[in-house]
């Protein structure tokens, strides 16, 4: 984890290794699924120093990050940073919890099984990143990073006899990230209850849901080693393998800001380094002689720039600092999934786990009436546009929030992303639905909450502010009901657990919907857009290149950049961009 101790003579009398000093050709803030991997490409070069300056521990020894099926014990653990949303309005004013991984590795430690989920997006999504001012960044694209990082374990003939399957041509070989489908995988008849009953409300089997289709019902792989049964984190992945690099520093510490060359306001601002608090409370620096890399997360890069002078005007001088450059788009765009759930009780014995995932779109959400809907719904892009940019405090435009809703609705109406995921997971008695709608419009926000505490951000997903996610939400739900009383699984099905029916009778009216999901519903941690990768007029924080606006060698690469949600869970995309990222920053990639 750090320097190499040089323990030989002949080797004391040479030249120090670069991580010897605390000046570094590159440093990244945040060792978390995004910085391990620009921790390994970028040390690849022997010639180049790096150092990774990050607040959490090594957690190698930990059996609940190890063994996958533990990971409920992180969560409000040690390795849990355990934020909170600020009360949210239209989900019936409740602070809701948002869990992010502390330790090195970040919330690729603790993300639970369908965290630990593997599956990338719809094509459409992907190429829709150009419209956003990204030339080059696409679905072809990213398909080639997606395989570089990528080794697939082809799933047994057990484990195929019960649904899992992938196309090889999708898939890579001979990359760091472990990807294979769980050795638990339930192997009785499950499985081909749920098959059959989704083929009675139209819904194939996918074959490979990273294939960019993810309609249809599938067994989605997961980010772990079969052989052992091990979750493999980033940094099991990418960093512990090349740690004693001699050009490769950890730092423990807290990055807490940027610092700048002296004098340096406005446009093409250098920074020089950073601030950060040791784990003995004192500020320390670490110079960059070539760039600041932020790889904080959606959480936390927001407060990183903005402690660091860069964000919108207003907010900074509320919170007594300095603008540097003006950004008003950092920390918003922000974009989470609301979480809800369906369960019954079962009659059938169940042993095993449960990874199976049903992707929906407008059509199958909404049926005959989806080009009503659709009209409807672009009629509404500007009213929408203008609430989110008041809630904004001037942090969006208008126009630019109504260019990303059109983009966003030819996505959805016009290019058939599917629109909500309906996972149908089991345990003991219990089987159900977790499920999602997967692109939401409404936009929130993450700000720092004052310069003196870097870790209390002000998170406000604005979960359901527009009235079409949460329409969407509520006949996804209706879906997951329909689906547990058709056959052959209704006939597994003995009552339901939750909620239960005084909360949600059969044929509930939408008003009883939507009080039990502004009641129940939670983050399904998919934090995204804060430091969105579009143009400056959009709103954007970082160019195509993942560079900030206005300065001259500071990027951002992690899920921040994401600029629109999409059909996938973040693991897979995030370690996609970071492989590419590390290619920009060298300069083998356009």
């Amino acid at each position: 984890m750090y320097c190499l101790v040089l323990g030989l003579a002949v080797l004391a009398a040479t030249a120090p290794p670069a991580c010897a000093t605390d000046s570094y050709d590159y440093v990244i803030v945040g060792a978390g699924t995004a910085g391990n991997v620009l921790a390994n490409r970028l040390s690849q070069n022997p010639k180049l120093s790096v150092a990774v300056i990050d607040p959490g521990a090594d957690q190698r020894g930990n059996p609940n990050i190890t063994n996958p099926i533990a990971w409920i014990n992180n969560l409000g653990s040690s390795t849990d940073w355990a934020y909170q949303t600020i009360p949210q309005a239209n989900a019936s004013g409740r602070v809701i919890g948002f869990d992010a991984g502390k330790g090195i590795g970040g919330t690729s430690l603790i993300n639970g099984e369908a965290g630990m989920t593997y599956i990338r997006g719809d094509k459409a999504q992907f190429d829709a990143w150009e419209q956003f001012g990204n030339t080059g960044w696409n679905w072809d694209t990213m398909l080639k990073y997606y395989k570089k990082v990528e080794k697939i374990f082809p799933p047994s003939p057990a484990e195929t006899k019960v649904g899992a399957s992938i196309e090889p041509q999708y898939h890579g070989t001979k990359g760091e990230l472990h990807v294979a489908f769980s050795p638990a995988l339930e192997k009785g008849s499950l499985y081909d209850i749920l098959k059959r009953t989704w083929a009675v409300l139209k819904q194939g089997v996918n074959k490979d849901l990273n294939s960019g289709s993810t309609k249809g019902f599938s067994v989605w792989p997961q980010t772990l080693d079969p052989k052992e049964n091990k979750r493999w984190d980033s940094a099991t992945a990418f960093y512990w393998s090349i740690q004693s690099r001699q050009n490769l520093k950890h730092i423990n510490g807290t990055v807490s800001k940027l610092l700048w060359k002296d004098g340096q306001t406005g446009s093409g601002v250098e920074a020089t380094g950073v601030e950060y608090i040791g784990p003995d409370g004192k500020k320390k620096t670490g110079k960059a002689k070539k760039e600041v890399i932020i790889s904080a997360g959606a959480l936390r890069t927001p407060l990183v720039l903005e402690q660091s002078g860069v964000g919108n005007p207003r907010l900074l001088k509320q919170k007594g600092v300095e603008l540097v450059v003006d950004l008003p788009g950092v920390g918003e765009n922000m974009i989470d999934q609301a979480l809800s759930t369906l369960f019954y009780t079962t009659n059938a014995t169940i042993t095993g786990y449960t990874p199976y995932g049903t992707f929906v779109t407008a059509k199958d959400i909404y049926g005959s009436n989806v080009g009503k809907v659709a009209k409807e719904t672009k009629a509404k892009l500007g009213e929408w546009a203008q609430q989110l940019s008041r809630a904004s405090q001037g942090g969006m435009k208008v126009s630019a929030l109504e260019r990303i809703f059109e983009i966003q609705h030819d996505v959805i109406f016009n290019k058939h992303a599917t629109l909500a995921e309906i996972l149908s997971v089991a345990q003991g008695d219990k089987i159900g639905n977790s499920y999602w709608h997967l692109i939401p419009f409404g936009r929130g926000s993450v700000h720092m909450s004052s310069v003196e505490d870097i870790n209390k951000p002000i998170i406000d997903p604005k979960y359901f502010f527009i009235d079409f996610d949460m329409t969407t939400q509520v006949e996804s739900g209706r879906i997951g009901v329909k689906f547990w009383s058709t056959s052959p699984v209704k006939e597994i099905i003995v009552g339901q657990f939750a909620p239960n029916a005084t909360v949600l009778p059969p044929g509930a009216t939408d008003e009883q919907w939507k009080k039990y999901l502004s009641d129940s519903s939670n983050s399904n941690s998919h934090a995204i857009g804060t430091a969105a990768m579009m143009s400056r007029e959009l709103g954007g924080v970082v160019d195509s290149k993942l560079k900030v606006y206005g300065t001259k060698n500071v990027r951002v690469v992690d899920a921040s950049i994401l600029p629109m949600q999409f059909s996938g869970h973040l693991t897979a995309t995030i370690y996609a961009v970071a492989d590419r990222a590390s290619e920009i920053i060298l300069g083998h990639a356009n």
